[in-house]
């Protein structure tokens, strides 16, 4: 598994607008697909009896091999995450919008884990492809599993993280995804002066709002895909950096050209073009 970039100049002279960045379905037989996760078929479950306050918790770095990590199914059992118990809800949404039910709301009524959970129903034309699920924001711990099997990690919070999913898709079958979020405080004011605790951990301050925040999608990729694009300013009005990011997932090194195409975002107008 190897990972790559490289910096291409591009000198225009009109401005240049970043695409509008909506995910869509696409046929198959394009090389990248892209399956947007944020609609109302997800579930919602707050698991009140879950034990979280004392739990160690793992920076990124610490999370790269996530079969040394603890697992932590519903308290009752995988079989609780079922529609019967649980309301139908929309991502991106929080806890507080879905169970808030006084009328004096306080961030710590709705503390704690709740389960955010889903059906994926991956297409059989997919096999021999890449499985990356990218979430904007879940606030705060997420973890991430996949038919009871824990496929990703977060500690940070409110920021961008992905899980690889390869290994455990199998195209043509239905999975459970389920987000296990853990919010263990936050205030509902601008009065960010005192840190937040959980156990021994200090946590920065923020708003008291659980849940998955931000946009999910899930990316399905050739073994050798492009991971990030960039475009980084310069002092040139006329000039900047387009850093492009490749992941290999090939057991060697390969060749392929690379076809970089700029266009105006309302117009289509190409303003580059070329084979690297």
């Amino acid at each position: 598994m190897r990972h790559f970039s490289f910096v291409i100049l591009l000198f225009i002279m009109t401005p240049v607008f970043a695409n509008s960045g909506k995910s869509y379905k696409t046929n198959f037989k394009e090389e990248r697909i892209t399956l947007d996760l944020s609609d109302n078929n997800w579930w919602l479950w707050r698991d009140k009896e879950a034990t979280w306050e004392n739990d160690r918790l793992y920076l990124p770095e610490e999370a790269t091999d996530l079969s040394v990590l603890p697992t932590n199914p519903p308290t009752e059992g995988w079989n609780e995450l079922n529609f019967s118990r649980a309301i139908r809800v929309k991502v991106p949404g929080t806890v507080e919008e879905y169970l808030t039910t006084s009328d004096n709301p306080r961030p710590e009524n709705l503390r704690g884990v709740s389960w955010w959970f889903r059906t994926l129903d991956i297409p059989a034309d997919l096999k021999e492809r890449h499985f990356i699920l990218h979430f904007k924001s879940v606030r705060m711990r997420a973890e991430v599993y996949l038919d009871g099997r824990l496929v990703g990690y977060d500690i940070v919070g409110e920021s961008p993280f992905q899980a690889d999913l390869t290994p455990f898709i199998k195209p043509g079958e239905k999975h459970r995804l389920a987000v296990r979020v853990t919010n263990p405080s936050g205030n509902f004011h601008w009065q960010d002066f005192n840190m937040d605790k959980w156990g021994n951990y200090n946590v920065p301050p923020g708003r008291g709002f659980g849940g998955i925040i931000g946009r999910v999608k899930m990316e399905v990729v050739n073994s050798l895909y492009i991971s990030d694009l960039y475009m980084q300013n310069t002092p040139n009005l006329t000039q900047v950096n387009a850093i492009i990011s490749f992941h290999n997932n090939h057991l060697k090194n390969v060749t392929s050209d690379i076809e970089v195409i700029v266009r105006k975002k309302r117009t289509r107008i190409k303003l580059f073009s070329g084979i690297l």
